[in-house]
């Protein structure tokens, strides 16, 4: 053989092996940062990584959120957390003054459910030892005022009068209680227009003094500043929290109703209908986790081309694991005369999946969607950083997101039928559905039957 055809047999050689690497280098994971831990003497947990060169983010986890509420007044913990993102904007405004408040260079967010409550602060590296202090003041002494206390928890009311007429955001809170009450779970996590009248400033002073304890917080800092730098700030600010002693996690199961498949609410002057299908599933821990999402991603693509068919009708398959408890859903909305057509099309189709009646292209396509949804996050310095809170959060640890790639190779086809078939049973299902006028329960798919029909507020 002459040169030549050495070097035409090299570069067909290099055409074979191209794809496969191509897709590996395409697939390359982005590293998954060290994140530095420590503990402080208090016992809360502290721990830094380098993600943000231009800026710092800094999260402060409290993991005590809306099953500690007390009973008859959900909202609490989420009031708390609305009340100390206003105290820590208020201070650094008057740190602030007498510049202008609308250029001040920190912004501030926060969020609530079930599992905790969290406040952030980002700005300018020059300003976050600023944020740590002011972080640590507004959790060690937040200085509650009536005024402002009443000031937000009117517009928290008015927010959930707002919510409470939106037919999906109804079909959501009211499946959330058939599923898990007594279980806090099945309480909306901003509670009701009722529960959050009923809280008083006693009321969140005493979820702050139960809940909002150092041993029970997690504060993450990305930031381009050394790691003494950041071991002197926490200890600085936050070492002098005084310990004490949290609550446990101590509740009564779950305990649906046998004699209710299906709620169904009318929703007094909704020109839409919304509905929602799913039972309970795996929590956040458990080894199926990944199975229930390549599970939603397999039943939204098959059910595509019945909704390309119906476009007055819109649905989306979700597994939602959170700390302690876990659901998979299917949510419906759009024309009242589709809703009930569109649930018989999810049971087929969840019915199939636990037959095994789907290919295994159909699998691998969601494998490898998944999959480049992950890569997507993780190359998102923001993203990444919620996603190391939350594995620093429940304790998974950092390696949980090192072996995404083999966890999710060892999930195989008969897994989501497993899945299907078991949490997904159709004597498992709970559904709701919420519509602006009377809901015949024959129209209602038979394995979804018995119905119990209620108007929405006349029971609340």
């Amino acid at each position: 053989m002459t040169v030549r055809h050495y070097l035409l047999l090299a570069l067909a050689v290099l055409a074979i092996l191209a794809p496969a690497s191509t897709t590996a280098a395409a697939g390359a994971e982005p590293a998954i940062p060290k994140v530095n831990h420590r503990t402080l003497l208090n016992d809360m947990t502290v721990a830094a990584v380098p993600l943000h060169q231009d800026r710092f983010v800094a999260h402060l986890l409290v993991a005590s959120g809306a099953v500690f509420d007390p009973p008859g007044k959900s909202g609490t913990a989420h009031l708390t957390g609305r009340y100390l993102k206003a105290i820590l904007r208020q201070r650094a405004e008057l740190e602030w003054a007498p510049r202008d408040p609308a250029q001040l260079p920190l912004a501030f967010d926060d969020a609530v459910d079930a599992d905790g409550i969290r406040l952030t602060v980002s700005g300018p590296p020059a300003m976050l030892e600023t944020a740590v202090r002011l972080l640590a003041e507004t959790v060690i002494q937040p200085a509650f005022d009536p005024e402002t206390f009443r000031t937000m928890r009117d517009a928290v009311r008015l927010e959930d009068i707002r919510i409470e007429d939106q037919p999906q955001e109804v079909a959501g809170l009211e499946w959330q209680r058939l599923v898990f009450a007594p279980f806090p779970y099945g309480n909306p996590s901003r509670g009701t227009p009722q529960s959050v009248g009923a809280v008083e400033l006693d009321d969140v002073i005493r979820f702050y003094r139960r809940c909002v304890t150092p041993s029970r917080s997690l504060l993450l800092i990305s930031s381009p500043a050394a790691a003494p730098e950041l071991r002197r700030l926490t200890s600085q600010f936050f070492g002098p929290w005084i310990k004490s002693e949290a609550p446990d996690y101590q509740f009564q199961p779950p305990r649906p109703d046998p004699a209710v498949r299906t709620q169904a609410v009318r929703l007094p002057g909704a020109s839409t209908a919304s509905a929602v299908i799913g039972a309970e599933s795996v929590r956040r821990k458990h080894e199926d986790g990944l199975t229930g999402e390549l599970l939603a991603l397999v039943l939204q693509r098959r059910l595509q081309p019945w909704l390309t068919e119906h476009p007055g009708v819109e649905a989306a398959a979700a597994a939602d694991a959170r700390m302690l408890r876990g659901a998979f859903r299917i949510s419906l909305s759009g024309d009242p005369a589709g809703l009930e057509p569109a649930a018989a099309e999810v049971m087929r189709q969840l019915r199939e999946i636990a037959a095994g009646r789907f290919s295994e292209e159909e699998f691998q396509e969601a494998r490898l969607h998944l999959a480049a949804e992950r890569s997507r996050r993780l190359a998102d310095p923001d993203a990444l950083l919620r996603e190391l809170l939350e594995v620093e959060w429940i304790r998974l640890g950092t390696r949980h997101l090192a072996t995404f790639d083999e966890r999710l190779e060892l999930v195989i086809k008969e897994d989501l039928r497993y899945f299907a078939g078991h949490y997904l049973a159709d004597e498992r299902l709970k559904a709701v559905l919420v519509t602006g006028g009377d809901v015949p329960p024959a129209a209602w798919p038979a394995a979804l039957q018995p119905v119990a029909a209620r108007t929405w507020g006349q029971d609340r």
